[in-house]
């Protein structure tokens, strides 16, 4: 009995012993469990990021289109919405000529009534025939057929007129060129707009690269100032300087950088400013391309006038205003004499079917009477609008003459003022390279080359205002005249010292 539990015991110990180890081979077979560390990817190889590369649009850095003046103006031309808006008003003036010689076309209507009646009974009779018409009272039908219609129920006419303009005397004659002249001045005001357009376009360029140029001054100052604060540093450990002068250093050196952080604000600015005024609202990077040639300016005062008083859209629109009022007034003049209107009408009419046809042509004479002076009052009124415009005319000419002599002016004394900076840059160039030289030496004073300094700083920023007054005057002068210098064969293209 003994043997048999021993036995069973120990099988029993077996089984559990092989159990076990099941588990413990179990559990170890499991992969482990997953945690919060994040996973590390396997390096990409070249391949993979050559194509990522030209993939993403962040890979490579957006390439900077170098821009030219004429570009600057076709892109403005092309993409102000203000010139877009001038384009449909012409198609609309265009429109409104129609409308007005539509007066001169027959005026065809069709007519269909159906009427339904009640009360007593009262026939009437229709006179229908085929011929020559009535005129004048006097019927010369070829055949004439007497017809009676019940004007009890209902009743059915159909219709055809036909009206047609004869005369009036002149009063649809100056409509139509009232809005001709208009339609005239329409597009004289999208020439003058484009001349505006061309002329920011021109000065926002200009002014950027002048932006551009005294920004370059202003770091080449920051670098100066830098390198002296070097040298004051070094002569002042050695004992050769005071302290006031490295301290003066400092201040020099902190100027010349805040008033680089002003010129690139206003660098940035000019650049934003050119942007808008090609009609673009994304900003994008651009170079400008700095290589311009400007005309040498050789026209008399008087010639510039005269170009103006015939190529100035503004000064133009004028005449075809004061052509519109006179139109205008015509109209209003000929509306005390008669209008005289032919007409026609084929009908048919009756309260049963067939419906009986008849027509009739006649002429119709208007003769105004009396108004209540409403004509009288219209003239007065054209004739007053037509002397105002005579006046604004006489007055926009002498702002535009003002406006010539000022711009004739400025390009004289802007390239006086080229000519004498340049060559101040170049003495105050030689001067600074003195001071810069004695300073190294310990020969020359601190004050002394901050002198020089600034007289170069000063120098270079009036040539580079010289330069662009010269080129905004020219645009200013080319606006005022309403056209180009280039395109007049006057210029002569040289090349900018």
């Amino acid at each position: 009995m003994r043997k048999v539990v021993y036995i069973l015991t120990l099988a029993i110990l077996i089984s559990l012993i092989s159990c076990i180890s099941t588990v413990c081979s179990q559990e170890t077979s499991k992969p482990p469990p997953e945690t919060s560390q994040p996973s590390v990817s396997a390096p990409a190889t070249e391949e993979q990021n050559s194509k990522t590369a030209e993939g993403s649009p962040s890979a490579s850095p957006e390439k900077v289109k170098v821009l030219t003046l004429q570009e600057c103006i076709t892109t403005a031309m092309s993409s102000r919405p203000d010139l877009r808006s001038a384009a449909e008003l012409i198609k609309a003036a265009r429109a409104v000529v129609g409308e007005t010689m539509s007066a001169y076309y027959p005026q065809i209507n069709l007519n269909s009534t159906i009427q339904r009646s009640g009360g007593p009974d009262k026939a009437y009779a229709v006179t229908s025939g085929s011929g020559t018409g009535n005129i004048s009272g006097v019927n010369t039908f070829n055949t004439i057929t007497n017809t009676t219609i019940s004007s009890m129920g209902t009743v059915n006419t159909d219709s055809v007129t036909v009206s047609q303009y004869i005369t009036d005397f002149g009063r649809t004659s100056g409509l139509v060129t009232a809005s001709q002249e208009s339609y005239i001045g329409t597009i004289l005001d999208q020439i003058a707009l484009q001349n505006t357009v061309l002329n920011n376009v021109k000065k926002s360029y200009h002014n950027c690269i002048a932006a551009l140029e005294l920004l370059k001054v202003k770091q080449e100052n920051v670098a100066v100032s830098e390198t002296h604060l070097k040298q004051s540093q070094a002569f002042y450990d050695v004992g050769k300087r005071s302290k006031i002068e490295v301290t003066k250093s400092e201040v020099d050196l902190a100027s010349a950088r805040l008033d680089m952080i002003t010129t690139d604000n206003a660098y940035k600015v000019t650049c934003v400013t050119l942007i808008n005024s090609m009609g673009i609202d994304k900003t994008f990077p651009f170079e400008l391309h700095r290589n311009l040639t400007i005309p040498e300016f050789d026209l008399p005062v008087e010639e510039v006038q005269k170009l103006a008083s015939v190529n100035r859209p503004e000064y133009l629109k004028y005449d075809a205003q004061i052509r519109a009022q006179k139109g205008r007034l015509a109209a209003a003049v000929a509306a005390f004499y008669p209008t005289i209107t032919g007409n026609g009408q084929y009908n048919w009419r009756s309260n049963t079917y067939p419906l009986e046809r008849y027509w009739q042509i006649g002429l119709t004479l208007t003769l105004p009477i009396t108004d209540g002076n409403y004509n009288v009052n219209k003239v007065r009124e054209n004739r007053a609008q037509l002397l105002s415009l005579i006046a604004q005319k006489e007055r926009f000419w002498q702002n535009t003459v003002l406006e010539l002599e000022s711009s004739w002016l400025a390009i004289k004394a802007a390239r006086e003022k080229i000519k004498v900076s340049e060559k101040s840059v170049q003495q105050a160039e030689e001067n600074f390279k003195l001071a810069q030289g004695r300073y190294a030496v310990g020969v020359g004073s601190n004050l002394e080359f901050s002198d020089a300094q600034i007289l170069l700083l000063q120098a270079k920023t009036d040539y580079i205002s010289a330069l662009v007054s010269y080129f905004n005057a020219i645009a200013d002068l080319e606006k005022s005249m309403g056209v180009e210098l280039s395109n007049i064969g006057k210029d002569k293209n040289k090349q900018l010292p």
